[in-house]
């Protein structure tokens, strides 16, 4: 996990004059996850990022990366507008770009694997309850034949 993103919320919140309570209010999230966020205890949701964002009018790529990240992806390829994500893995001092990506564009991806996952583990009940009604015709063939055998 990203640990400054926590630290970024704080000072967005601090930025703008607010209290835990205030900024929470117009986020539309508790207090305590609010402050779970700021200490980085919990992972933020995309949607309550997409939130702060555009409340806030803030940078994705400054809220979402680390900041050498930043400056390395920058000069590597210019600045990208606030709506686009940029997925990135740091290591070291080297940094990897993936196609640019728009919070909408996450949020389809993210609705597509539950959708999928949901489909899977409908095929897998499915699947369970094939097994057993093919287990228990085995038991009854295998009766049959004991019987008249």
């Amino acid at each position: 996990m990203n640990k400054t993103i926590g630290l970024k919320i704080r000072k967005i919140r601090i930025e703008h004059d607010m209290n835990q309570e205030e900024f929470s209010n117009i986020v539309g999230i508790s207090e305590e996850d609010l402050s779970n966020f700021e200490n980085n205890v919990s992972t933020i949701p995309i949607d309550i990022l997409r939130k702060i964002v555009r409340i806030f009018n803030v940078d994705t790529n400054w809220l979402l990366m680390e900041e050498e990240a930043i400056l390395q992806k920058n000069q590597k390829i210019g600045n990208v507008s606030n709506s686009t994500v940029i997925g990135a893995n740091v290591i070291g001092n080297k940094i990897n770009i993936h196609h640019p990506m728009s919070f909408e564009e996450m949020a389809e991806i993210l609705e597509n694997c539950n959708q999928h996952q949901k489909q899977i583990n409908e095929l897998m009940d499915t699947n369970k309850e094939l097994h057993e009604q093919i287990t228990g015709l085995i038991a009854t063939v295998n009766k049959l034949t004991d019987t008249k055998g």
